[in-house]
């Protein structure tokens, strides 16, 4: 390392207790001449981002005060942190959901900013997450941080902490920002109770997915997720709890309300005379009283306190048999019919579909019609919740779409096991099946319960929508 450097870091900063020490690093509690403690590194390794951190001052991350790179050195000094690691505080007692929650949230937003400066951490864990007194995190070692490298076929050096790392950080490819929402995945499942499976577990397992392809591709795209989440975790109770005081209202209302049996008066009764026969003992005239069952007016109390349930209209999913390549005839485009109005939800799936961020009204009938730009263009997903209290097997989710021909072409995905409570939201691929020349095309979304769940098989009209061209 340079002499100048070296005098600099001697008559700058006294150092107080070795941190940690290792073949490659050598890492001192320091404090400079006003008393302010810091962190000096020597590094037996170069090319780590520190201009950029320096410039990003993120939130999140320990503040440089000064570094320098000589000889296959570096050295830095850096903001101490007065926290402990969570791998410490969990120890004995895991993260609440909550808590996990609120990390996976400052994390994820953390993580934005330094993406967007092109940062990769690459090393997140439990032991690199320091949390202050005053409740927040802070995100330490930047000794596996590098630039994002986009013509790079795979990391030329291979670092990161096994469990935590993803699979592309081990040579198998490039690493990018998918890579460290992999390791956030991995961190926060490490953190909850090894038998979690509330409303973050979809999350974390699309974080953690193998295939980069199937993460969030963003750490915006994860936060925007998660805030959906929350948004719907905490609108559930509330809303179930009001429904309930709503009924018992009802109920009780109808209970109370009595309907009298109409009575002849006095007034209307014929007089007996000698020529009528002579009276009918109590008990018959008790019976002779009674009005035929068929004319009875029976009072609401009498009535069954719950109301029959009507079944649901059976909604039948489009054919498979089609094959995927298809060629469309030169006639006459058809008009697509109106399709049928959607079937009423039977309380197993809570679906929401949300078009380009915005939830749509089930209840909406006719669907939404959108240009074929808007297609091509926008996004989908299905928010779909297990809404029962029995753990759902994998089902099937179908994408099925028709065009005016009348030619029709089906692709299918599978929905993940669903505990009950348990959220995930499923990809719906735009711009799919819609050829040239065409006028129009009808989009459905179905998902099918296994018969096991049911004694017919379960179909859920998720989505219909209309692309038409321009009138």
């Amino acid at each position: 390392m340079n002499s100048a450097v070296l005098v600099y870091l001697e008559t700058t900063y006294t150092k107080i207790r070795l941190l940690r020490q290792t073949e490659k690093s050598t890492i001192w509690l320091a404090a400079d001449r006003a008393g302010q403690l810091a962190v000096l590194k020597r590094l037996a390794l170069t090319g780590l981002p520190l201009k950029e951190l320096q410039e990003a001052n993120c939130p999140l991350c320990p503040q440089i005060y000064y570094y320098a790179e000589d000889e296959g050195e570096t050295i830095i000094v850096e903001e101490h942190i007065a926290g402990k690691p969570l791998d410490q505080l969990t120890a004995d007692q895991k993260l609440t959901e909550k808590e996990a929650a609120d990390l996976l949230l400052a994390l994820s937003q953390g993580l934005m900013l330094l993406h967007s400066r092109g940062i990769l951490h690459r090393d997140i864990k439990p032991s690199n997450l320091l949390k202050e007194k005053s409740g927040q995190i802070r995100l330490i070692d930047f000794d596996a941080a590098r630039l994002i490298k986009d013509e790079a076929d795979k990391d030329t050096t291979l670092l990161g902490t096994r469990g935590y790392a993803p699979p592309e950080q081990y040579g198998y490819g490039q690493t990018d920002a998918r890579s460290d929402l992999y390791a956030l995945g991995m961190t926060i499942k490490r953190l909850l109770p090894a038998d979690y499976s509330g409303f973050l577990t979809p999350i974390i397992r699309k974080c953690a997915a193998v295939d980069p392809k199937e993460r969030y591709q963003s750490a915006p795209e994860l936060a925007q997720a998660l805030k959906r989440h929350l948004f719907f975790h905490k609108i559930k109770r509330p809303l179930l709890a009001a429904l309930t005081l709503a009924l018992l209202l009802f109920f009780a209302l109808s209970s109370s309300k009595q309907i009298p049996v109409q009575q002849e008066s006095a007034a209307e009764t014929p007089a007996t005379t000698e020529s009528q026969p002579p009276a009918a003992p109590a008990s018959d005239a008790k019976e002779a009283e009674q009005p035929p069952q068929d004319d009875a007016t029976v009072p609401l109390s009498a009535a069954p306190e719950k109301a029959p349930s009507i079944a649901p209209a059976e909604v039948l999913p489009p054919t498979t048999a089609e094959a995927p390549d298809i060629t469309f005839p030169a006639e006459r485009p058809a008009e697509i019919p109106s399709p049928a109005a959607p079937a009423v939800p039977t309380g197993i799936l809570r679906t929401t579909l949300f078009w380009n961020g915005q939830a749509l009204d089930p209840t909406a009938y006719p669907p939404p019609k959108i240009s074929p730009n808007e297609w091509l263009t926008g996004s989908a997903f299905l928010h779909v919740e297990n809404d029962s209290n029995t753990a759902l097997p994998p089902s099937t989710v179908t994408f099925a779409y028709a065009n005016n021909y009348g030619k029709k072409l089906n692709t299918e995905t599978l929905l993940p096991a669903l505990s009950p409570g348990e959220t995930t939201d499923i990809p719906i691929p735009c711009g799919t099946a819609f050829p040239e020349g065409t006028e129009g095309l009808a989009i459905w979304v179905q998902i099918r319960l296994p018969k096991t769940i049911l004694p017919q098989t379960e179909n859920y009209q998720c989505l219909h929508l209309d692309v038409a061209q321009a009138k």
